[in-house]
């Protein structure tokens, strides 16, 4: 099993056929060798359905004229539900790893203080600081459609969270980077799908998939980076073939 070096609070299509798609193809290439895992906000059904099939499932790239790719992913090693106390101590737990990226994608309205998706990643950044001390570094990159969004996850976090102490403060500030993030791929509901389109892949497709993912076909830059402390350690960059894109210069509009 791939060592778990990435968390994802979240885990919605858009992250599946994106992110988790990269990490998939940079693991195929020997370009990285990590899992990812996976902690959703509510209820549990993704959860079971991860657990249940071992992490993998499908990406399905289609457009009116059909299925033009099916893609068995592979990235995701495991899953919990934050629903629960229970739940939310296991994904603490994964943070004694030595993790490279914490994702946040939880749409627009789960990015305030208060939230629960905010408190878990709250809570998670200190207990990493807790396992693997002050020298430790780490990236957090949230995939929703919010402009400046590692500046305002930051922000919050900083400002508007009660402070713990002075040397994690520090830490947060100096060691953790928030990257600003454009990703594009539109994915859309399953019941949005046209049947044929979902009978056509069900039948390329050995057993069931709960979590199969229909997209469209990858815009010609699906993802943008700002790294601007050239932390990230998950190498994206290299992806340069499917336009994704990392850069140490702002991309603030």
């Amino acid at each position: 099993m791939l060592p778990i070096k990435i968390l994802a609070i979240g885990a919605g299509g858009l992250q599946r056929a994106l992110t988790h798609q990269f990490v998939h193809i940079l693991n195929e290439r020997n370009l990285y060798n990590g899992g990812i895992f996976v902690g959703q906000p509510r209820g549990s059904e993704k959860t079971d359905a991860f657990n249940r099939q071992n992490g993998v499932y499908h990406v399905v790239t289609f457009d009116l004229n059909g299925i033009h790719d099916i893609q068995q992913i592979t990235s995701v090693v495991g899953a919990t539900t934050l629903a629960t106390e229970a739940g939310r101590e296991q994904f603490y737990t994964q943070t004694e790893n030595p993790l490279d990226l914490i994702l946040i994608g939880v749409t627009e309205a789960g990015i305030a203080k208060g939230e629960l998706a905010m408190d878990v990643l709250d809570e998670s950044l200190h207990r990493y600081y807790i396992n693997h001390g002050q020298d430790a570094t780490l990236t957090v990159i949230n995939t929703d459609n919010l402009r400046n969004n590692g500046d305002v996850i930051r922000d919050i976090l900083i400002n508007e969270y009660p402070k713990r102490t002075d040397d994690y403060e520090y830490w947060l500030k100096t060691n953790v980077s928030f990257l600003n993030e454009m990703g594009d791929r539109l994915v859309p509901q399953v019941y949005a799908v046209p049947d044929e389109i979902k009978e056509t892949a069900q039948a390329q497709i050995s057993g069931s998939d709960a979590l199969i993912t229909y997209a469209e076909q990858m815009p010609a830059t699906p993802l943008i980076l700002e790294d601007l402390d050239n932390r990230l350690r998950v190498p994206f960059g290299e992806l340069d073939d499917f336009g994704v894109v990392v850069i140490r210069q702002s991309i603030k509009p």
